[in-house]
């Protein structure tokens, strides 16, 4: 409260108005930004030339590693269909050709960009040569799909039809494919595949040389105005800065609106600035991870395996955690007339007669209250957070569960219970178990089956 006093004190305090300086600040900052604005537009003008160079070069660059790529792929697939005769890179090379089609497409971006110059003249004979190297390439599939006898469905139809010069049409089988392999290292197919990569190497280094210079020109032309922005920015950032510290007093508005949530350890809303939000989202998150805590703690204490109601030493901590200044009401709860049950019925009866006390006792309490078996035929309640008519309402749900009891339930004994109760204002201490067991002293004396409230003049 006097950290809240002193809050209110400092917003009380006169000073410069915050419309005078936002107003000032906004002026300033408006004008050094239509200046940035200026210049950006103009730097962004000379800029465009140099963006779609980049980003031609990003393009055809890209398609003439395509190009490399695919050209090297179908070369590949035919080396490995040689190795091992699996048709199916044979499928994969035909895939290639016919279906990615990426040859075809690198040269399409190339001439759409770069038409008839020296990018687009290399791109286009390196498609010559690889267009060459298919022939090789079909003659050297066809002879080993004939020396190894592969199935005819196996063999795509490109090289069905491919028909064979007739001095390779009288070898046999094993010279077919020793012909074949031979033709993978011929002079010729080298030598179309070493003009093919130097095609492509060449339109690459022209693409490149041709995207330096353009970026070279356009930095020149760029340069004398970013010294010019840059000066702008600068001015327009230290008037931001200054207009950023007066307004982080501002921060504590939204502050001041959940200090109630902040006392009564509610949650905070999430409103006004970042910092704000941040603060609250935090705030909040260790308001969850004291209700879980809390929750721990009442699950990890131990509980009677007879009746699953919270144990003695399990009842301590949660008297521990109630010892604060909070209204409580002590419920100290005994079976009339137990240990009859036990000698006349058995143990085992006696055990029905206590988990059937358990089961109703939680039925008549609220969920948040705490039940516990304090050992033997004793129980104990504490209520929180209750009415004025708290006195009637144990009354009442005294005499509903002796009325169950008695009514001999589930074919157990008929029984009854006392209770004692006792109230604090001051949350749990020590004292309460003996005002609460007095109280229930007198119900004994007086018929037993039914509570009495402890006074302090009992003492």
């Amino acid at each position: 409260m006097l950290l809240v006093g002193k809050m209110k004190e400092k917003i009380n305090i006169k000073g410069i108005k915050v419309q005078k300086i936002n107003t000032l600040l906004m002026i300033s900052g408006a004008a050094l930004t239509l200046l940035v604005f200026t210049l950006t537009f103009q730097v962004k003008s000379r800029y465009r030339a140099v963006i779609a160079s980049a980003t031609d070069y990003a393009d055809c660059s890209k398609a003439i590693e395509e190009m490399r790529i695919a050209s090297d792929f179908m070369t590949n697939q035919v080396n490995f269909f040689s190795i091992n005769l699996a048709p199916v890179f044979m499928t994969s090379y035909f895939t290639e050709k016919d279906i990615y089609r990426r040859r075809e497409t690198s040269v399409e971006i190339i001439e759409f960009t770069h038409k008839n110059d020296s990018i687009d003249l290399n791109i286009k004979f390196a498609k010559k040569e690889s267009d060459a190297l298919i022939k090789f390439e079909y003659l050297i599939m066809k002879l080993l799909c004939e020396s190894s006898k592969i199935p005819e469905e196996l063999i795509p139809e490109a090289i069905i039809n491919f028909e064979l010069e007739e001095n390779y049409g009288r070898l046999s089988a094993l010279e077919k494919l020793e012909a074949a392999r031979s033709l993978l290292f011929n002079a010729e197919y080298v030598a179309s595949k070493a003009r093919l990569n130097r095609y492509i190497h060449e339109a690459h280094s022209d693409l490149t040389s041709q995207y330096m210079n353009t970026k070279k020109n356009g930095d020149q032309v760029i340069r004398s105005m970013l010294s010019k922005l840059i000066l702008f920015v600068a001015l327009l950032f230290a008037v931001c800065v200054f207009l950023y510290f007066h307004l982080v007093t501002l921060v504590l508005r939204p502050l001041f609106k959940n200090l109630e949530a902040i006392q009564n350890g509610t949650k905070m809303k999430l409103n006004g600035s970042y910092e704000i939000k941040y603060l609250a989202s935090s705030y909040n998150s260790l308001c969850e991870r004291n209700e879980i805590r809390a929750s721990e703690l009442r699950h990890k204490a131990e509980h009677d395996s007879l009746t699953g109601l919270i144990n003695r030493e399990g009842f301590e901590i949660i008297k521990a955690e109630l010892s604060i200044p909070e209204s409580i009401a002590y419920l100290l709860i005994d079976i009339d007339f137990f240990k009859d049950i036990n000698d006349c019925y058995g143990h085992k009866t006696g055990d029905d007669v206590l988990k059937k006390v358990a089961e109703l006792l939680t039925n008549q309490f609220r969920k948040t209250d705490y039940i516990a078996r304090l050992g033997g035929d004793e129980f104990a309640v504490i209520m929180t957070k209750f009415g004025k008519s708290i006195k009637n309402i144990i009354q009442e749900k005294v005499d509903n569960l002796n009325k169950i009891l008695r009514s001999g339930v589930d074919g157990l004994p008929v029984v009854s219970v006392s209770v004692g109760v006792v109230f604090s204002e001051a949350g749990y201490n020590e004292s309460l178990m003996e005002k609460a067991d007095k109280a229930l002293y007198r119900v004994k004396n007086n018929g037993r089956a039914n509570c009495s409230f402890y006074f302090e003049g009992d003492d």
